[in-house]
């Protein structure tokens, strides 16, 4: 059998084919972000005494929460997908 040493990239209709460990990787990192982004709106709102920017601030923790949320559901599919990198479905 002969290796192939390509550098050519696979498409599968326009899009580079993924693994579960890519968006596993990739929705930890998002996951992460999404609530550091939630504790840093709550810390300003703790910290100031203006009612507007109180609101305004647990508005984008909420929806901070949310995102992480819809992080974790994607994150869940994928595994339960069992695709590999070509796309293949396992088991």
């Amino acid at each position: 059998m002969t290796k192939n040493h390509s550098t050519e990239r696979i498409t599968i209709d326009g899009f580079e084919p993924v693994s579960v460990g890519d968006i596993e990787s990739i929705a930890d990192i998002t996951h992460e972000q999404a609530e550091a982004m939630s504790a840093i709106f709550r810390c300003i709102s703790r910290l100031t005494d203006d009612r507007e920017i109180k609101k305004l601030c647990e508005h984008g923790a909420l929806q901070a929460d949310l995102q992480a949320d819809d992080i974790d559901v994607i994150r869940e599919r994928a595994m339960k997908a069992g695709l590999n990198a070509r796309g293949v479905r396992h088991g």
